[in-house]
């Protein structure tokens, strides 16, 4: 364990400590650690809509398909509940997509 000086208030603390002892300033471990949990929690929001829009899709999908083999049929037109299902889905991919790459682009930004 190393010592680094405290850039608010110049006391000696250790490299490992997120926060200064003596005044309260985060240090840059600690800075970094807040960051990743922001980072974090950015990932599992957009990861939980895109599953909830690519389930949604599916739903809408297979309920439309059972509805087709169903007695009620009688030949209606369905292309809404299709095209509704084709929405969710490609909305949920392109913020699958989205949620992988943008995050990464600004990885060396300092939060």
């Amino acid at each position: 364990m190393a010592l680094i000086t405290c850039s608010e208030c110049g006391k000696q603390i250790s490299s490992s400590a997120t926060v200064c002892p003596n005044c309260g300033c985060k240090t840059d471990l600690g800075e970094k650690k807040e960051a990743e949990k922001a980072n974090a929690t950015k990932y599992i929001i957009i990861y939980g809509c895109a599953l909830f829009f690519i389930l949604v899709g599916l739903l809408v999908w297979i309920s439309t398909n059972e509805y087709e083999k169903s007695l009620f049929y009688h030949g209606r037109d369905i292309t809404a509940n299709v095209a509704c299902a084709i929405l969710f889905f490609a909305a949920g991919s392109i913020m699958l997509i989205v949620g992988t790459i943008v995050p990464k682009k600004g990885k060396n930004k300092k939060y």
